[in-house]
């Protein structure tokens, strides 16, 4: 299980953005330590890599949230489950 974001404009438009307004919001990707406005798409992957579900949320959205989703509607019953903090 692992998230990755979905910029629709550049950094610095972060807070004039009107795309999606009511849809998209601003997170934070604490990887390279920069806000971004947008979506972020939380995946649930096989081990051979193959896409089992996912989910298109706000930025803003933890991946704890989406975890519990992605659970019920992937069905991994005696699997593994790996995933980062």
């Amino acid at each position: 299980i692992d998230s990755f974001p979905v910029p629709v404009c550049q950094p610095i438009r972060n807070y004039r953005a009107k795309i999606f307004r009511g849809y998209a919001n601003i997170g934070y990707k604490a990887t390279k330590k920069i806000y971004f406005y947008g979506f972020k798409v939380h995946v649930i992957v096989s081990d051979d890599g193959y896409i089992l579900d996912y989910v298109v949320t706000k930025a803003s959205v933890h991946d704890a949230k989406e975890t519990v989703e992605l659970l019920e509607n992937a069905h991994p019953s005696n699997y593994y489950l790996l995933g980062d903090e």
